[in-house]
């Protein structure tokens, strides 16, 4: 026997296939639905009724990561609703997944010091179309997203705040790219490239805003990174950095960066930059 919406939409219930809609009705009402899509809805989101997860505004990344985990093997999206989702832990995505919100409207928000959203060695990842509010603390980890060793992935069209650390992180990630984000009031790094072993290379940070932070963007230790058609603002130390004799051929092109372009790499190039 099915199960209705109704049934399931409280806050912090979890929908399943036969509550999905009368043309995915299961045979059983605990097989989850096999589409390689998840939608999560907030606490205060509207028109949650086709929600697979909904979160009660406490630790909403149990109900996010649940999402994720439902598609390993398969890959595929897991969209946020519009609302406010408060996290106490990472949320941590796995191969091939697209984290996907509707804009600024869908806001993830957390008071603890941690990576908000995070990917150790994982490819073909994606985050998009999300707000993320950090604590503001002066912790020590405090990041917005923070993709450890990962290749193919993008990071595009999100709203990165507050964060102590770094607002957008690629650490000994490659091939990858941070694509027409808005960062802003990031203590140490808005974005942030760095090589880790004989990772970091060949990613495109473009079309990006970054401001009020220490350093607006800044490529450490990487080779043959694009860095292009950027504009940073009101950074306290520079507004793009390429630092360490490990940075090698690099290309800084076409930014607006009147806060400073600080080059300690090796073989950069630089064109078309404006620093007034």
């Amino acid at each position: 026997m099915g199960i209705t919406h109704a049934a399931v939409k409280s806050s912090g219930d979890v929908g399943t296939a036969a509550e999905w809609n009368a043309e995915h009705t299961l045979s059983s009402d605990y097989q989850p639905k096999l589409t390689a899509t998840r939608i999560i809805a907030a606490s205060d989101s509207d028109n949650n009724e086709q929600a697979d997860y909904v979160c009660d505004g406490t630790a909403d990344e149990v109900q996010i990561n649940l999402a994720i985990n439902d598609l390993v093997g398969l890959g595929g999206r897991v969209i946020l609703l519009e609302g406010t989702y408060t996290t106490s832990a990472a949320i941590t995505l796995i191969d091939n997944i697209t984290l996907e919100g509707q804009g600024k409207g869908t806001k993830i928000h957390t008071v603890n010091n941690i990576y908000m959203i995070t990917s150790s060695s994982k490819s073909g990842l994606i985050i998009r179309n999300l707000y993320l509010l950090g604590p503001d603390l002066g912790g020590a980890a405090e990041t917005g997203i923070h993709l450890f060793r990962c290749s193919g992935s993008k990071v595009e069209n999100c709203w990165v705040e507050d964060f102590n650390i770094t607002g957008i992180s690629f650490f000994g990630t490659d091939d990858s790219k941070i694509l027409n984000n808005f960062v802003d009031n990031c203590n140490s790094f808005g974005i942030c490239v760095a090589a880790f072993i004989a990772n970091g290379h060949n990613n495109i940070i473009s079309g990006n805003h970054s401001t009020n932070n220490d350093k607006g963007i800044q490529v450490a230790a990487a080779d043959r990174n694009i860095i292009c058609s950027n504009q940073t603002r009101n950074n306290t130390t520079c507004g793009i950095e390429v630092s360490g004799a490990g940075a090698d051929r690099n290309l800084v092109h076409g930014n607006i960066s009147p806060d400073l372009i600080n080059d300690t790499g090796t073989n950069t190039v630089e064109a078309d930059n404006i620093e007034a």
